[in-house]
């Protein structure tokens, strides 16, 4: 009579048991004996084969649960938490620009690096490469398709970079300025009652790469602020509060933003250069004026695998203090 004790990995069915050895003797024997793993249980002469198939089938059952508990999702799991930790450094070293486009990934060296198995960091490379962050070709080995640009929560434009054709790497491209009617809810963001306002859409790209695409909705003096939009020098690179300045005529008093990750629709994939669908990181920023009037509405689409949000928090040092 065959058990099924057999068709379990080598040691497991025996170990799990709990005191159940492996009887002695070779495999074929061994397969021939049936091991009655509830030895409490009297198995009688008369009814020894229905019983038997009754044990066998509970034995089973049990002993699956507990293969799958024990030792099938506890090695999942450690191999998912191995690859998933494995692509959280990895992002890490692009993000601090310690792996630039121009030069080879190393699976030998961000194993030694990470101290992750080779397993984990080809997981993880792979991962990246789905999602477009690096290209992975045969007998080339693997690089970073784009740079990491990185943007501080509340601001426009990339950290460290300056402006205009020449020295400068980023451009900024206006490609719609028009009055338009305002909606209840940009209203009610708006904090107005004003039936029309300004829709200022624009581009920015580095190194001739298209990196976000910002849509503000401005209240105010239409005319006003589109002559001031159409004024405002695209060339230079004036910090953030200078620009409010120039645009709103006021000061600058605070801003608001909010991000999530969301699937490009077609027109914005198409002025990004990626495919419709591909995921982005959409932000959505609320700009007030010193007296905390609403001056304008943003809705920023960044790429995913060129961007990184960056922000600090600092302890307080006492009224009016900011970091050096």
């Amino acid at each position: 009579m065959t058990s099924r004790l057999s068709c379990w990995p080598k040691g497991i069915a025996c170990t799990l048991l709990g005191g159940i050895h492996r009887p002695p003797g070779s495999p074929r024997q061994r397969r021939r004996q049936f091991v009655n793993p509830f030895p409490e249980v009297v198995v009688s002469n008369t009814h020894g084969n229905a019983q038997i198939s009754e044990l066998r089938r509970v034995h089973d059952d049990r002993q699956r649960r507990l293969y799958y508990d024990i030792h099938l999702d506890n090695s999942a799991d450690h191999a998912a938490t191995s690859a998933r930790r494995a692509y959280e450094m990895i992002r890490t070293l692009l993000r601090s620009g310690s792996l630039g486009p121009s030069e080879a990934i190393s699976e030998s060296a961000l194993t030694q690096t990470l101290g992750a198995s080779r397993n984990a960091v080809r997981k993880a490379l792979q991962q990246l490469a789905d999602e477009g962050v690096v290209i992975r070709r045969p007998k080339n080995g693997t690089r970073l398709s784009h740079e990491f640009v990185r943007v501080e929560g509340g601001q426009v434009v990339p950290h460290g970079m300056t402006l205009g054709a020449g020295d400068g790497r980023l451009v900024i491209e206006q490609t719609r300025n028009e009055p338009v009617r305002l909606t209840p809810i940009l209203k009610a963001k708006l904090d107005t009652e004003d039936t029309w306002g300004v829709l200022s859409e624009s581009r920015f790209a580095v190194d001739d790469e298209p990196l976000s695409l910002r849509v503000g909705y401005i209240t105010g003096n239409v005319t006003e602020i589109e002559r001031r939009l159409k004024k405002f020098d695209r060339a230079k690179s004036p910090p953030y509060e200078e620009a409010f300045h120039q645009l709103y005529g006021v000061e600058f008093g605070s801003s608001h933003s909010t991000f999530e990750a969301i699937r490009c629709e077609a027109r914005t994939a198409r002025i990004l250069g990626i495919e419709a669908g591909a995921p982005v990181l959409l932000s959505e920023m609320v700009v007030r004026d010193r007296e905390g009037a609403p001056r304008e509405l943003s809705y920023t689409y960044y790429r995913s695998d060129r961007v990184c949000i960056s922000h600090a928090t600092y302890a307080a040092r006492g009224p009016g203090w900011l970091p050096a």
